[in-house]
């Protein structure tokens, strides 16, 4: 004969019968996840940067169960994970320690070894130049004559066309130094924009689902996402930046990127294999015009403080 049925409502972590607000064998609330998206930075407002056991349980599961892990917590499978806003949070901080660590600066200022037009080299020749996720020390900012202000300001106009491109070069001239330090707070912003934007792209791709399902899916994707990016930078700086390497390691970072939209979309959603297919493209042409929006306005920002 069956065991008789209380009729008590079932822990969604563990299973065990709920008498109270509390599960008695796991501890996890019995709170609906389905509720605003304020609910969420309570969660993480709950000792953010708390380290425990889960931690380690989330980073496997994110790898092995992709985009399962999000499907998972929204389901009541909380107790055992650590919440998506914590797990965002560590992983962004580890992410831009390995890039101090790496001595990458997300814009990096160069000067070149002098202002003046030498033999063979074309008046034009722009005295600064300003690159993205570039190793290396910090520039010193330039001690220079008025009329070598006077002359680097007119090559600078003469190589960059937009007025506020022109501005954040004299800016870097002037003091490198703030314009790195900008760029690297403007570029943690144009992080969670990134999060708004690859959830609004989601929400656009399957309406029916409540947004914040949306936030939770980016959440870890884009901790996935930063995992990734860190691995792809410590191996630029182990194999070299000899230009067939680099292409080689740029390549392999792209197809790791569209399998894990395809697999995400796939593990989250329970989307079909062609659907999760179908929506790859359009979520990367999404999501990469969205980068180059962050971009410009990551380098507007540094143009003008």
């Amino acid at each position: 004969m069956s065991a008789p049925t209380t009729g008590l409502e079932k822990c969604a972590n563990c299973g065990a019968e709920l008498a109270s607000r509390y599960c008695p064998e796991c501890g996890q609330s019995r709170e609906e996840l389905k509720r605003p998206i304020l609910g969420l930075v309570s969660d993480a407002l709950d000792g953010a940067l708390s380290w425990d056991g889960r931690f380690l349980v989330t980073l496997k599961t994110l790898f092995t169960r992709t985009g399962g892990l999000g499907r998972a917590y929204m389901e009541g499978e909380r107790a055992k994970f650590t919440s998506p806003i914590r797990l965002y949070l560590i992983i962004s901080l580890l992410f831009f320690l390995l890039m101090s660590a790496l001595d990458f600066r997300v814009l990096a200022v160069q000067f070149p070894e002098s202002l003046s037009a030498e033999a063979g080299q074309e008046a034009t020749d722009s005295p600064v130049t300003v690159t993205v996720f570039r190793r290396g020390q910090p520039a010193e900012g330039m001690t220079l004559s008025d009329e070598e202000w006077r002359q680097a300001t007119e090559e600078i106009h003469a190589q960059v066309k937009s007025e506020w491109g022109a501005r954040m070069a004299i800016a870097a001239l002037r003091d490198p130094a703030s314009v790195e330090r900008a760029a690297a707070a403007a570029a943690a912003q144009a992080m969670v924009l990134m999060l708004a934007a690859f959830a609004l792209i989601n929400l656009a791709l399957h309406p029916r689902r409540k947004i914040v399902e949306h936030v939770v899916h980016s959440l870890y994707f884009h901790s996935a996402f930063l995992i990734g990016l860190g691995v792809a930078f410590a191996a630029s700086v182990w194999l070299g930046r000899w230009p067939p390497t680099a292409i080689g390691l740029a390549l392999i970072s792209a197809m790791f990127f569209l399998y894990g939209l395809y697999a995400f979309d796939r593990g989250f959603y329970h989307s079909s294999r062609i659907g999760a297919a179908l929506r790859v493209l359009p979520i990367a042409i999404a999501y990469s015009l969205a980068a180059v929006g962050a971009s410009l306005g990551l380098l507007f920002v540094a143009a003008f403080q």
